[in-house]
């Protein structure tokens, strides 16, 4: 949300939705498919993606904002890393790139890359503890959570630890190297439900409660609280289950419901306290496309 805009991306479309007209408008299309926004000093920007919209067209790091003129421009420096799918959160001074895949079907990354926006300079920061091919990051209380579509797993991680080890460590040339480390720590990840121990150094990443639904679930941070809504179970049943998080006592809990049960679905935030809830899927070959309007639950 970038004041009375949204914006969502469905393969290689982008719509903005305004809250003074209450209506979808269609911006033009990018080269490449399957890439993530982010809003960098007031501009959407689309960053990485498939090129071609092909798997055979391969990864790209390119970050392209909408120029005056209509036309998709590179005006930021390309990540060292290609990829599609990652996830990216942005500060007043920096814009943090992480995760994601080559293709659709490919092994998820784990490396973490920094632009500094007031130099425009790359650089890697500490990596995800788990090779992520769909992340997604929010930010609340001065800390990331990390959650993986592929997975029901959470983790957190300070901001300042991210954004300090992007400083200290050398820019990366290209895609960095999946560690045995970090498979390692991947597999060595403990079943229980709601861990409290922290992942080894220099990783950072503190393990917290599992998401109680398989996957598919879409996190939301707004209004100091960290939602998620709907999901599957191992079959693929969806739910229409809205869950927020409680740090002091790590747990999920219910908080409302949604009109239509529906895994991987968008939210965006919306002005007066209200998040839109854009498509998704009842069933793996079942998709929709309607929206609905939540009001924004304070007891979490």
């Amino acid at each position: 949300m970038d004041g009375t805009r949204a914006y969502i991306s469905l393969v290689n479309q982008i719509y903005t939705y305004t809250t003074p007209t209450s209506k979808w408008i269609r911006l033009p299309e990018c080269s490449q498919c399957y890439f993530s926004l982010a809003v960098v000093k007031g501009q959407v920007v689309v960053i990485g993606g498939i090129q071609g919209c092909q798997a055979e067209g391969g990864p790209v790091n390119t970050l392209k904002s909408l120029a005056p003129n209509k036309i998709w421009d590179e005006y930021l420096p390309p990540m060292p890393t290609k990829r599609a799918f990652a996830a990216s959160i942005t500060t007043s001074d920096h814009l943090v790139v992480a995760g994601g895949g080559e293709t659709p079907n490919s092994e998820g990354l784990s490396v973490v890359e920094v632009l500094l926006l007031g130099d425009m300079r790359w650089s890697t920061a500490i990596s995800l503890p788990t090779l992520a091919r769909f992340p997604q990051l929010v930010t609340m209380d001065s800390s990331v959570y990390l959650f993986n579509a592929d997975s029901n797993r959470v983790y957190s991680c300070p901001l300042q630890d991210i954004l300090q080890s992007s400083v200290t460590n050398p820019p990366a040339e290209s895609r960095a190297e999946e560690t045995e480390e970090s498979a390692n720590h991947e597999s060595a990840q403990t079943e229980d439900q709601c861990p409290s121990a922290k992942c080894a150094e220099p990783q950072k990443w503190e393990k917290l409660c599992n998401l109680p639904f398989t996957g598919g679930t879409k996190i939301l941070s707004e209004g100091g609280m960290i939602l998620g809504f709907g999901g599957h179970d191992n079959k693929y049943r969806p739910s229409k289950t809205i869950i927020g998080y409680n740090a002091e006592s790590n747990s999920w809990k219910s908080v409302g419901l949604m009109v239509t049960p529906r895994w991987g679905a968008l939210a965006v935030s919306l002005p007066n306290k209200k998040i839109m809830i854009v498509g998704g899927n009842t069933s793996i070959q079942d998709t929709i496309n309607n929206n609905e309007i939540a009001s924004l639950i304070h007891d979490t």
